[in-house]
């Protein structure tokens, strides 16, 4: 008998079809979140999602309402039928088997329920975290975290299970309605249920992968990051637009001063005067007797030439010499040199992405930002590009940028503001992102594609005019990796670790420096951005791992790690108060080396480098700290010892509870990741349950009304919460 309590779901969103119900044109798919289809492709939310395909499992295997490796091996897929979400009709049968499931088992499923949430709001409350989802590119994952095969076409043929005859690679379907479609889109719902049933089988005999534990803990993980990517990450365009005139200004400066130094940062001739300058450097060092300079630094794979690495640069400085004629030139240009590669890095990187497009593609906008609509009186003014009804939009551009890759350019306040009219503020959202009206669809990219050499500067003009630094008026729309995959498929931005923690791309936001993170501002008045941090997790995770008692005892009794670790290396710790914060920094970075075997020449790096180049410490004091790891941490040691054991023995490492594992075949270069691989996956399961249950909890308390609190941000060891 068929249960309809589990079913298999799968969606086709606007990029499969080349038309709509009425025969009007579809863009093919560029972005993978709903916000930036709206925005960037001029995507209508009814638009969104062509149809949806619903596979009813065979039969209820759970034994007691519980998943288990067992019960997922036995299932077996039903009936398939397929829903064309234009017709009012089949949304609400849609809306009446999810609201009938209890489990809801996809492939990429988090981008489903991403859409479908959007889609329509009748699915973002009944897909509101209750159900159970089982997601076959996370099954695949623990099954293999090393296989990059996890899309269901990939799959099939791999688990000799099923092949598929069409795909959207093939190029795209005709219509909505087109049967073709309607056949590849069940084929996906039929199939997710073959590959859940045929990994499930292939797990080894003894294991906790897909425990009633693991099951959870991802399904509770896979709501969790859709509701993160909903938020979006708030941001003030005019802060990036400061702080891009203040980096340009940095540069500028960086140049000049370099140039005093006899060193071209940029420009024609400058890649020679670097190579020069940096070999200079060598030689002077090699010249006051330390002849091994080389060997620390790293070399260019083609050219075989000294790197211009930050990691270079710092080792430089650390080897130059004190006394002879020519070192602070040398020095100061290393210096400035610094200066230049940290702003050119911030601004390509994020500041103009964010703000603009990717650097050098002027039609990326996947990590651009979106303009909010905020508590503004319907007679605020936005400003916007211009259209005319017959032609295409017209976006006022800037002059073509300087062909160096190191120019850039003001971004001055904009002037004349285009007004949205009263009725369309009515009908936006409330605090929601702007969306162009649909008669601008597609024109920001049509406007780019016409003047594809061309800097896009004035794209700005779709922030509102009355913007401040305390308070958002936009928001990046980062997608979210709950294990290695693509977002949907074998589409879009690839991203993921298999060390078990999330990431996201487009933007790589849990990258973002101090300078980016002070632009992002509450969008509410009055309103706060919050970072709450877990205070040395990993440290404790092993701890607790290893048993080790001088770490337990030391959290226990209150005491500070970091300073005991630094007063194993200073005897005077506490007798040299004004030392004692650079020293604790040191002890800092002793601890986490000790949990990662970090040699003593990286340690020596991380600390000069840290420190901003104030503690250059002899490289004997850190062989000593390695020495004398085994001494202070004995259970850590062994412990680590047990497990580098196992992992040459049996291959693998796998963690209890919840099944993540990883393979391991070069032990002698891959010691540290082993060691590490334990501490940081279980610091990563924690964070994750703590921020789904803070985000269950101020549903509750604050019912989801406008004004509650947001979490829009998880960065490892914390989350960012708008309130």
């Amino acid at each position: 008998m068929k249960d309809a309590s589990i079913i298999s779901l799968d969606i086709e969103t606007y990029g499969a079809a080349k038309h709509r119900k009425d025969w009007g044109s579809l863009p093919d798919q560029k972005y993978f979140h709903p916000r930036k289809s709206e925005y960037w492709q001029g995507v209508t939310r009814e638009d969104l999602v062509l149809t949806c395909a619903i596979t009813v499992a065979e039969a209820d295997t759970r034994v007691n309402g519980c998943w288990s490796k067992k019960a997922l091996a036995e299932l077996k897929p039903g009936e398939t039928f397929v829903l064309e979400m234009h017709r009012k009709m089949d949304r609400e049968v849609l809306a009446n088997w999810i609201r009938h499931a209890d489990t809801i088992i996809g492939s990429n499923i988090q981008f489903d329920l991403l859409y479908l949430r959007r889609f329509d709001n009748a699915f973002k409350f009944l897909l509101d975290g209750r159900h159970t989802y089982i997601d076959t590119t996370i099954v695949a994952y623990l099954w293999n975290e090393l296989s990059s095969s996890r899309s269901l076409k990939k799959l099939g043929p791999l688990l000799g299970q099923f092949t598929y005859a069409e795909s959207l690679a093939g190029g795209r379907f005709n219509h909505v309605s087109d049967e073709k479609l309607a056949h590849y889109n069940a084929e996906d719902t039929h199939n997710t249920l073959l590959a859940l049933a045929a990994l499930a089988e292939r797990m080894p005999a003894v294991t906790d992968k897909l425990s009633p534990q693991c099951v959870k803990h991802y399904s509770d993980a896979i709501h969790s990051v859709v509701e993160m990517s909903e938020e979006g990450i708030p941001f003030s365009s005019m802060l990036l637009e400061q702080l891009h005139d203040e980096l340009d200004e940095q540069l500028e400066v960086a140049r000049e001063k370099a140039e005093d130094c006899g060193l071209v940062l940029s420009g024609k001739g400058s890649a020679q005067s670097k190579d020069q300058f940096f070999l200079d450097a060598v030689k002077m060092i090699e010249d006051s007797g330390f002849e091994g300079i080389l060997d620390l630094l790293e070399i260019t794979p083609k050219t075989r030439k000294v790197s211009h690495s930050k990691k270079n640069r710092i080792t430089l400085q650390q080897h130059l010499p004190e006394s002879p004629t020519g070192t602070q030139l040398i020095r100061d240009g290393l210096k400035w040199f610094g200066q230049f590669q940290d702003a050119q890095k911030l601004l390509s990187t994020y500041v103009f992405p964010l703000l603009l497009h990717k650097r050098n593609d002027p039609l990326n906008f996947r990590s651009s930002i979106i303009p909010w609509l905020t508590h503004q009186p319907k007679t605020a003014s936005f400003l916007t590009p211009s259209a005319t009804p017959s032609g295409p939009m017209t976006l006022p551009l800037s002059k073509s940028m300087e062909k160096s890759s190191t120019s850039t350019q003001k971004l001055s306040t904009p002037s004349s503001p285009k007004c949205i009219p009263e009725e369309q503020v009515e009908t936006q959202e409330h605090c929601g992102p702007l969306m162009p009206p649909q008669s601008m669809s597609c024109l920001f990219e049509q406007a780019m594609k016409n003047n594809s050499s061309l800097t896009p500067n004035r794209l700005r003009l779709r922030f509102p005019d009355r913007r401040s630094p305390a308070r958002a008026d936009s928001a990046a729309f980062p997608s979210w990796f709950i294990t290695p995959s693509r977002v949907k498929n074998d589409q879009g931005s690839e991203g993921g670790t298999i060390q078990g923690r999330i990431t996201c791309k487009d933007p790589s936001a849990q990258t973002f420096p101090p300078h980016i993170k002070e632009c992002m501002v509450s969008r509410y008045v009055g309103g706060s951005i919050i970072g709450i941090d877990l205070s040395q997790i990993e440290l404790r995770v092993a701890a607790l791992l290893s048993g080790e008692t001088s770490m337990i005892d030391s959290y226990i009794n209150g005491l500070d790690l970091h300073a005991d670790r630094a007063r194993s290396l200073w005897s005077d710790y506490d007798d040299q108060p004004g030392e004692q914060k650079k020293r604790r920094q040191v002890g800092k970075m002793m601890n986490f080396a000790d949990l990662f075997l970090s040699s003593a020449n990286t340690m020596r790096q991380q600390v000069y480098a840290q420190s901003g180049g104030d503690i250059n410490l002899p490289a004997e004091i850190f062989q000593q700290v390695v020495k004398t790891r085994p001494k202070l941490r004995p259970i850590l040691t062994q412990w680590q010892r047990n497990l580098i054991h196992t992992a040459k023995v049996s291959g693998r490492v796998e963690l209890p509870i919840i099944g993540q594992s990883r393979n391991f075949s070069n032990i002698s270069k891959e010691r540290s990741e082993i060691v590490n691989f334990p501490v940081q996956t279980t610091a990563s399961n924690l964070m994750m349950q703590i921020q789904s249950r803070f985000q269950a909890e101020t549903h509750r308390r604050f019912k989801r009304g406008i004004d509650s609190p947001r979490m829009f941000l998880q960065i490892f060891d914390a989350i960012y919460v708008d309130c």
